[in-house]
């Protein structure tokens, strides 16, 4: 018996670890140093022809293979943008982002993120026209760190400014998309791009009618969207969001059926014939699972995938985006101030901050944007 109430805590603690958002971002943080570490290390060459491995699938004369960079870029961060997704929309409905003028906030500040670096790159290198081809670099923000970063704060800055970083972060990267898709790709597939819009139509009229199976939201949004985006030559993480705010975010059984329906669910269970031994009769059984259908309609489909997803996206999507992407080799010392590694340092160091922080400024000056409210005193209560 010991044993088992062993085991039961052993689990429990498991289960708390996880959900802390402050231990996913130290897994985050360990995946990135051991990155870097191994980047710039005699394993270097092992490290990068890892993530070069092909991975694919043959279908008759279709033959489809990628690197394994690819897939951790293409398909893991798809569903970390899905998730993201998932926790704006929902921000978006009854949050801190639910209003027009909370809402504008994030995106303005997200522009001026953008412009402000890309400006302070073509400043340092304008008289160098081989560089100036790079400006994009430093107008992207990476989210999956920024959020990570946020995390690693625990409770130490509030929810509501988390959310903000989140719709900043997202814009941003969006944004950064758009950037690459008019001006660094170089042919884009529009009859895959029709499709994308067709899938994109059925799974918003299927929204509007009430479907509320996931899987089906999951088939057409992989095999359907996500693929014709992949074909398209389009980003793939737009596919995450715009399936995610796709996403039913309505219950099919309001509170009150559900307490009435629960309570004559618990006395029909207590009147049912008892089972023998450890196991329950066949009536008791019937009756607990006509409660968890029940308790299935009591949930939005959207708050059911957020709570699911966020161990899977914190600990392994995450640390594997951390692991393929934050090998960057470290240049030496004279070539820390050769002007793209200047205007790049500049831009995502110095023009983030004023970009975001300024036209923030700008827009709450003037009035035409809010900022998140916040309980001051429980701020300070929990630093």
């Amino acid at each position: 018996m010991k044993n088992r109430e062993r085991i039961d805590s052993f689990f429990s603690w498991i289960f708390q670890f996880v959900q802390k958002e402050r231990t996913a971002g130290l897994v985050l943080l360990v995946s990135a140093v051991s990155a870097i570490f191994l980047a710039n290390s005699p394993l270097r060459e092992y490290y990068h022809r890892f993530w070069e491995i092909p991975l694919g699938f043959e279908f008759s004369d279709f033959r489809f293979n990628r690197p394994l960079h690819f897939w951790v870029n293409e398909g893991l961060m798809t569903l970390f943008f899905f998730f993201v997704g998932l926790k704006l929309k929902r921000e978006f409905k009854i949050g801190v982002l639910s209003s027009f003028r909370s809402a504008s906030l994030p995106f303005s500040a997200a522009l001026g993120g953008m412009f402000v670096p890309a400006l302070i790159f073509l400043f340092i290198n304008h008289s160098f026209p081989d560089n100036i081809h790079g400006w994009a670099i430093s107008s992207a923000t990476d989210i999956a760190f920024a959020l990570g970063l946020s995390s690693l704060l625990g409770n130490g800055i509030p929810s509501s400014f988390k959310i903000l970083l989140t719709a900043i972060a997202v814009a941003d990267d969006l944004g950064a998309v758009l950037i690459i898709a008019f001006f660094y790709t170089d042919h884009i597939v529009l009859d895959a791009l029709l499709f994308a819009l067709i899938f994109f139509l059925i799974l918003l009229a299927s929204n509007y009618i009430g479907i509320r199976n996931i899987a089906y939201y999951g088939i057409l949004g992989i095999g359907g969207l996500w693929v014709s985006m992949l074909v398209a030559g389009v980003h793939t993480t737009i596919a995450g969001v715009l399936v995610a705010f796709l996403i039913p975010a309505r219950v099919k059984v309001d509170r009150s059926h559900f307490t009435k329906a629960g309570i004559g669910f618990i006395r029909q269970f207590q009147m049912s014939s008892e089972g023998k031994g450890s196991f329950i009769s066949r009536q008791q059984l019937l009756v607990l699972e006509r409660m968890k259908h029940l308790t299935r309609h009591a949930q939005t489909p959207l708050q059911r995938l957020e709570y699911t997803m966020k161990p899977l996206v914190y600990f392994m999507v995450l640390p594997l985006f951390a692991l393929a992407n934050a090998g960057v080799e470290l240049p030496k010392a004279e070539g820390l101030f050769q002007p793209v590694t200047m205007g790049v340092f500049l831009g995502l160091v110095l023009g983030k901050f004023i970009g975001v922080g300024g036209l923030s400024w700008i827009m709450v000056k003037f009035k035409w944007a809010d900022l998140p409210r916040v309980n001051v005193a429980a701020f300070f209560d929990k630093l």
